[in-house]
């Protein structure tokens, strides 16, 4: 019997190491679970902006570095992510709330440029810098290895400097949704 207990412990941690490794290290999103919290990476605060490949919505190159000097806040969303869909009015309040001191630029990963296009023309109350991952299309871009993108949605906060003050991943509703922008913003 003793010699039990020690391997229901050693393959309780490796199901649990195994759990978190195939959600990207966030065991919050196993097995479909819900965000409770959205979990916070800090590896890259007060980095710059990386120049890698974006597009903008006619498919133009576009530059990341080029957003410093307002605020902003990147969303990596895709069409079919109903949380992604659900934080577009959210982002809509706040950039209304913040009369130009803060942009939003939703960057569509894991989704089709069509469906893409197709979902902006659909939703024109949206007035964000819509923009698109240079390879989207492709596993594991440049862009989502970066940004450590293993599920979506992911926010990235960008003070008007340019530098990265903050990323989390998933919804949690739009109240912590706002004081986490509010926060960000100073108020």
């Amino acid at each position: 019997m003793l010699i039990g207990c020690p391997i229901v412990a050693v393959v309780a941690l490796v199901a649990a190491l195994l759990t978190q490794s195939a959600t990207g290290g966030h065991p919050t999103e196993a097995a479909g679970a819900r965000f409770q919290l959205p979990l916070a990476r800090t590896e890259l605060e007060g980095t710059l902006l990386p120049d890698l490949p974006v597009r903008d919505r006619s498919y133009s190159p576009a530059s990341l570095p080029a957003l410093k000097g307002t605020a902003t806040v990147l969303t990596f969303w895709a069409t079919w992510c109903s949380p992604c869909v659900a934080e577009m009015p959210v982002f809509k309040k706040l950039q209304d709330a913040y009369n130009g001191r803060l942009h939003i630029a939703p960057i569509a990963v894991q989704d089709s440029r069509l469906n893409i296009d197709q979902w902006i023309a659909k939703n024109p109350q949206y007035d964000f810098l819509f923009l698109m991952d240079g390879n989207l299309g492709q596993v594991k871009t440049p862009l989502e290895r970066y940004f450590w993108i293993q599920g979506i949605p992911v926010t990235v906060f960008v003070a008007a400097d340019g530098r990265i003050a903050s990323i989390w991943v998933g919804f949690a509703g739009e109240a912590a949704l706002i004081a986490k922008v509010n926060a960000l913003m100073g108020r």
